[in-house]
């Protein structure tokens, strides 16, 4: 038996010497299957279970004009707010990146793309109340926007 044969069995007692468990290679493998799950889930629109009318949702659900209106009012002061909120993540990111703190300016960035997703959802939730209709396209949406004159060509 060589030197390195006996050192590797010495020192294999004490050090586990098999890359794939030290690198934790399954882990790794379960790792990545459940992250490619998740983002498969994320990204595959679901499937809605109901197909209905505004008017036979409202029926079903019990909504009076007046509960509406006061949603509708609701989703548009959160739409606000998130714009509020918007814009002072895009000051601060701009005045913390001038400062040379790049990497908080692109959190405040990623906050702020966050807060204007936020935003349009609850301003599409509006605009289908006030259009009394479920299931709106983005285009539509876009549309309405455009005849508002909101929204320049």
């Amino acid at each position: 038996m060589g030197f390195w044969s006996r050192t590797k069995k010495i020192v294999g007692h004490a050090v586990d010497l098999r890359f794939d468990r030290w690198a934790d290679l399954e882990g790794i493998k379960r790792t990545s299957v459940y992250l490619w799950r998740q983002a498969k889930y994320l990204f595959t629109p679901q499937k809605s279970q109901y197909t209905e009318t505004f008017e036979a949702a409202t029926e079903r659900l019990a909504l009076s004009d007046q509960e509406l209106s006061e949603q509708a009012l609701r989703y548009r002061s959160l739409f606000i707010l998130f714009l509020i909120i918007t814009s002072l993540l895009i000051l601060y990111a701009s005045i913390i990146a001038i400062c040379g703190n790049w990497m908080g300016g692109i959190i405040s960035v990623a906050l702020s793309t966050y807060s204007l997703a936020l935003a349009f959802q609850f301003h599409f939730w509006h605009f289908q109340i006030t259009h009394k209709k479920l299931g709106c396209s983005i285009q539509e949406w876009y549309q309405s926007l455009r005849l508002k004159g909101m929204v320049k060509k």
